[in-house]
């Protein structure tokens, strides 16, 4: 899949601005705050309906501005898409891909599959699980339609479940049969997700665990492991057993929305034994390993979006991150650096069809290095 042409109108810092791209790699330079990462989310967010890093759309229009644009050419299997996004304040979205609707978001996600990977993506490792499931989630969404509606089927029930523990406490406890409704209702959904989510670690394993080989020189050894209620009794089950402590806490206690998985370094957590260039190589390796199933799901290349990666990786890491992307395939490449000196040398490096792009407060200008 190639990015052709970005037109942004009150989006973020950029009031207009009209982009034409490299279908290889695209290179985006300047100072901190300029602007380079909305260039990125914006990228994003025509390939996915929703930013990156803001998860309300009214902090994305440019100050003073009450709607924003968002307008790209896309080739996606020798066919060409524009594809539109608007949103005013007050009102619903709209997206459209050659003027035809999409009724709703999710018949629009997974139709262009991108990947970006973050400085604050290392949250990912140093947080809690909730981060790591929409890791998985934002993956499988990309191109299970079944995985999609599972989980917002799901997470619907969930917080009707909830709010009725919480309600009912006034009443002296929650309608037993109301709760076996939900839970019921919930089991299928529940039972699926947990499924696709262990195929998936499963299949990520190896390929991650190659990448990181690969960046490291293959002096350290890493492990991914699921951990899920699921995987030692049924939901069913296990949510009859919790209904006690759910009407105590008023709030849904077993069940995928508390899954996890382990990241491990040489046998330990690594957001508690892992250096910094180590856990940025693992989020690297774990990004990469994501763009990589996607591409072999859908045998279609992403759109891959790199956002500062080299800070805090070693000269030696940043060498051996630049020869996985030499030898293998990633299609269309976007990547943001503050060092121009640096982006010379990638060029050198990798050669290919390239454009670099200087970005100062708000607008862009093409560079000839």
């Amino acid at each position: 899949m190639k990015l052709n042409l970005l037109k942004l109108t009150n989006f973020k810092n950029y009031s207009g601005e009209e982009i034409s791209f490299s279908p290889q790699l695209n290179y985006l330079v300047g100072a901190n705050g300029m602007g380079k990462t909305n260039i990125l989310d914006a990228i994003y967010f025509l390939c996915q309906g929703k930013s990156y890093f803001q998860s309300n759309d009214r902090q994305l229009i440019l100050h003073g501005e009450n709607f924003l644009r968002v307008e790209g050419n896309l080739d996606l299997a020798k066919k060409t898409a524009q594809v539109v996004i608007k949103f005013q304040a007050g009102k619903k979205k709209e997206i459209s891909k050659n003027k035809q609707p999409y009724r709703k978001l999710s018949d629009f996600v997974g139709e262009f599959p991108v990947v970006l990977i973050a400085p604050d993506d290392t949250l990912l490792i140093r947080e809690g699980s909730e981060t790591r499931r929409k890791f998985i989630d934002s993956t499988l969404s990309q191109f299970n339609r079944a995985y999609l509606e599972s989980l917002i089927t799901y997470t619907n029930l969930l917080k009707q479940r909830n709010q009725l523990l919480k309600t009912s406490m006034e009443k002296g406890g929650p309608d037993p049969s109301l709760l076996q409704i939900y839970s019921e209702q919930m089991n299928a959904p529940a039972h699926y997700i947990f499924e696709e989510r262990k195929k998936f670690l499963h299949t990520l394993l190896p390929v991650f665990q190659s990448i990181y080989e690969a960046v490291s020189g293959g002096t350290e050894k890493v492990a991914l492991s699921y951990q899920s209620e699921l995987a030692e009794k049924d939901f069913l089950t296990g949510i009859k057993a919790n209904l006690q402590k759910d009407t105590l806490l008023q709030r849904t206690c077993f069940g995928i929305h508390r899954d996890d998985f382990l990241l491990e370094l040489e046998g330990h957590p690594v957001k508690q034994f892992g250096s910094q260039g180590q856990v940025k190589s693992f989020l690297i390796a774990l990004k990469l390993a994501q763009y990589l199933y996607i591409k072999n799901e859908k045998d279609l290349l992403p759109i891959l979006l790199l956002d500062d990666i080299f800070d805090k990786l070693d000269p030696f890491r940043v060498d051996r991150l630049l020869q996985y992307m030499l030898d293998n395939d990633f299609g269309q490449v976007f990547l943001t650096d503050t060092h121009e000196e640096r982006i010379q040398q990638i060029i050198h490096r990798l050669g290919g069809n390239y454009r670099v792009f200087k970005v100062t407060d708000g607008s862009l200008s093409q560079l000839e290095l």
